[in-house]
C-alpha cells in the first residue's frame, strides 16, 4: 500500500490558491499470478482550457484560476485485476474506473474568444461546472 499527500500552490492575480492533495493505492497478490488493484487520488487544476469550435475553425486557449474563477478539482477512483504470464514476461489487466469534476469552466452560449475581443474571457465563460467520467482499461 503507498499512502501519499502534495501540498500545491498558485498564485495569480493577487490571488493565492493551496491545497492538499491525498493519493493511496493499493495491491494484493492472489494465488496464481493473480493481483487486485484500488486507487484514490485528488487533483486541483489551476489553469482551464478553454475550446471553442464557434468560428468554424477549433480554437483552444489556456486560461489560469483567477479572483472570480476557480481551480477545478477532481477525485479518481480505481479498481482492477492484473494476471501476470511470467514464462511468456507478459501482463493483462483490466481496470475500471470513475473521475468526478467540479469548478470546471466552458464558454457560455454563443460566445467564443474572436467574438468578444473588448470583454474579459473571465465574463465569457460559465462556471461552477460539474462532470463525471466512467471507463474500463484493457493493457
Amino acid at each position: 500500500m503507498n499512502l501519499g499527500l502534495r501540498k500545491v500552490f498558485f498564485y495569480t492575480d493577487s490571488k493565492a490558491f493551496e491545497a492538499i492533495e491525498s493519493r493511496v493505492t493499493a495491491n494484493f497478490m492472489l494465488p496464481l499470478n493473480f493481483t487486485i488493484k484500488a486507487g484514490y487520488n485528488q487533483m486541483n487544476q489551476f489553469i482551464h482550457l478553454l475550446s471553442s469550435n464557434n468560428v468554424g475553425l477549433p480554437n483552444d486557449i489556456w486560461v489560469p484560476a483567477t479572483r472570480n474563477v476557480n481551480p477545478s478539482f477532481s477525485e479518481q477512483v480505481s479498481f482492477g485485476i492484473t494476471k501476470s504470464f511470467l514464462k511468456k514476461h507478459l501482463e493483462l489487466t483490466l481496470k475500471v474506473y470513475q473521475k468526478s469534476f467540479k469548478d470546471l469552466i466552458d464558454y457560455s452560449d454563443g460566445k467564443n474568444f474572436f467574438s468578444s475581443f473588448n470583454t474579459s474571457w473571465e465574463n465569457l465563460v460559465e462556471k461552477k461546472g460539474i462532470g463525471r467520467i466512467r471507463g474500463l482499461e484493457v493493457f
